[in-house]
């Protein structure tokens, strides 16, 4: 903008030069030309300022990480002037690591109307990516004047963890229950409410549970199979322990992968499962009935949306609980939490701990390592 200026100024004291030794109508013209262009340059800027707006969308509510996210800028230009020169600058972050990077984007105006800029970002890590669209700078036409306007437009994308798959038990424990509403998907039994499953008949059978209506169609005696109630019989405790920094978001984001990687397992072989965590807004361990894929990505959701704590309601949540669930899983990347938790010398618990690749803690008969330089065979060697 100063190299304009000067040469503005230059041009400005040659027309007056050429208005005093050129005494014609055109020289005044000129003169007066050059003298009111900065006043006309100046109110387009103003322009621009009030009527130019800018926003920031994403293309999804929620991604898995090291996934391109595609974002749009929408820039709206209500006058009729276009403006070849302005900067727009997007800061972007993850919410686990407090740390902002920017872009930069020199665009063209276009008048009356709104065009859209397309750009992708990516996240290593879980967590919120957060884009804003932090400032607009709009020039004249010679770059004489320029005027940045502050925009407020933002949009976040909940970046889930990878799936990795852990080895299955061979078996697992179940309690069985009279009153709940949550059936086997395994097992028959004798609440009529639902029907587990219609086979042929077989000597044995109780002749009071036979389907005469289908048994007709098919010319064959089809017997109803009632289904089991069960009680949710195992826990998943998501110790989302430790604070939003660049150097802890590794440990934070090993954590997630791993309750994320466990949680779609328990799923997986059909288990009646809870899952746990502690919840800022209600400042208590909020526990959740996990029935399908939907749910968990809703969980993760809002513990990602609330971003890591520093409580022992968890640990605390797990002696309270310890007898109401025939298996818990803890996983955590708290060294204390997880010492309170060892101590209750529970065999029905499961702990994980998370650590750091330069740790020398190992994997033994009370627990499970994960390590934040290779989660993906860590969650991979995990027997749950």
């Amino acid at each position: 903008m100063l190299k304009s200026k000067i040469i503005y100024s230059v041009l400005l004291i040659v027309c007056v030069i050429f208005f005093i030794l050129y005494v014609q109508p055109f020289s005044l013209y000129l003169l007066i030309f050059i003298a009111l262009l900065p006043v006309f340059l100046g109110i387009c800027t103003i322009l621009a300022r009030l009527f130019i707006s800018v926003e920031v969308s994403s293309g999804c509510e929620y991604s898995i990480k090291n996934t391109a996210i595609k974002h749009t800028l929408s820039i709206k230009n209500k006058t009729p002037l276009p403006f070849s020169n302005s900067i727009i600058q997007i800061e972007y972050f993850n919410k686990l690591m407090n740390v902002s990077e920017k872009l930069v984007f020199h665009v063209p105006v276009h008048p009356m109307g709104t065009q859209k800029l397309t750009f992708s970002l990516k996240s290593q890590y879980c967590g919120v990516l957060t884009v804003k669209a932090v400032s607009m700078k709009t020039f004249d036409y010679l770059k004489l004047f320029s005027t940045k306007k502050k925009l407020n437009s933002s949009c976040s994308t909940v970046i889930m963890p990878e799936l990795f798959s852990p080895v299955s038990k061979s078996e697992y424990k179940s309690i069985f229950t009279e009153d709940s509403d949550v059936f086997s998907k395994v097992k028959s039994g004798d609440d009529p409410s639902e029907i587990f499953a219609l086979k042929d008949f077989i000597p044995g059978d109780k002749p009071n549970r036979i389907h005469w209506n289908l048994s007709l169609k098919h010319d064959n005696l089809i017997v109803r199979h009632y289904s089991q109630p069960i009680c949710t019989s195992h826990l998943l405790v998501f110790d989302f322990h430790g604070t939003a920094s660049a150097d802890n978001i590794p440990m934070l984001d090993a954590v997630a992968e791993t309750a994320f990687s466990v949680s779609f397992l328990m799923l997986e072989k059909k288990l009646g499962m809870k899952l746990a965590y502690y919840d800022k807004e209600i400042k208590a361990v909020n526990c959740i009935d996990i029935k399908d894929e939907n749910d968990i990505v809703s969980v993760f959701m809002k513990i990602f949306a609330m971003g890591p704590v520093q409580s022992d309601g968890c640990t605390a949540f797990i002696k309270e609980q310890q007898n109401e669930f025939s298996e818990i899983y803890y996983i955590t990347s708290c060294e204390e939490s997880l010492s309170a938790v060892l101590s209750l010398d529970n065999s029905a618990i499961t702990p994980v701990i998370i650590r750091n690749e330069n740790d020398s803690l190992k994997s033994s008969d009370n627990i499970s390592v994960v390590y934040t330089g290779n989660t993906a065979k860590g969650i991979s060697d995990l027997i749950i």
